[in-house]
């Protein structure tokens, strides 16, 4: 007796095959994250002294060191990501799996140092990269129904060696004759110049090794579904003489 497979199951691999299929090439053919590594590259390093002669709307990448300008933030963080946990997963394929909830990013207005001059960073909600700096709450996640949990920071505190892309703006003083320059960020990032692109160009691979593991995936779900889509055919052409397949 020859075993049919339901539509549905045919219909659904193939969805999944043209889906992942779709996804995978996409990433691999996809060149933003090398055209971001070609654009910080070609961008100058400065310290916090040479931000006032740059012009206003070069874009830039500014080392140095990180100094708060307001209040610092819960366990000495300037900048930070935060999170709480939720528990497990409780079903499905990611069961047993912990759930982190992101909550805001702190991003505020910052300084950074260097040889003893300070370089605004005026904006606030610029990304963060490479952080340095990770604490935990519990050293074993926890949650309870009346809301206590393990909550997780990841991020900087002042002094670490900071390096942001962003640009050069120019804001008005009051009672100045002329504005003056400080830095519009785009991301803080950890380390210096060198660390921020080796940290871009891992993107890249990642994106490669993902959009491999689609494609892959895709072929062989797509190949599925079309053996199965050939078998019924095979079937419908050839009747089973059995009652039970003579009935379907």
């Amino acid at each position: 007796m020859a075993l049919r497979a339901p539509s549905y199951i045919r219909w659904t691999l193939a969805a999944f095959g043209v889906g992942f299929l779709g996804v995978g090439l996409w990433l691999l053919v996809d060149d933003s994250s090398q055209r971001d590594v070609a654009r910080a590259a070609a961008l100058p390093a400065i310290d916090a002294a040479a931000v006032a002669q740059q012009a206003a709307g070069t874009a830039v990448l500014l080392e140095g060191r990180l100094v708060a300008v307001g209040p610092v933030g819960r366990e000495g963080f300037v900048a930070f990501e935060h999170e709480r946990y939720l528990g497990t997963e409780q079903s499905g394929a990611n069961k047993g799996r912990a759930r982190w909830m992101q909550l805001p990013t702190e991003a505020p207005p910052v300084a950074v140092e260097s040889g003893g001059v300070r370089a605004a960073i005026v904006n606030s909600g610029y990304g963060l990269r490479s952080e340095p700096h990770q604490w935990q709450s519990s050293e074993l996640p926890f949650y309870n129904s009346i809301g206590d949990c393990t909550e997780r920071l990841r991020g900087f505190k002042v002094g670490d060696g900071v390096t942001v892309d962003g640009r050069v703006v120019m804001i008005a003083v009051e009672g100045g004759a002329a504005g003056v320059r400080v830095i519009e960020a785009t991301v803080l990032a950890g380390g210096d110049r060198a660390a921020y692109l080796a940290d871009l160009r891992s993107g890249i691979m990642t994106t490669r090794i993902l959009g491999g593991i689609f494609t892959g995936l895709g072929v062989l779900v797509t190949f599925i579904g079309f053996r199965l889509f050939r078998r019924r055919a095979v079937l419908n052409r050839v009747p089973c003489p059995c009652p039970r397949c003579a009935r379907a």
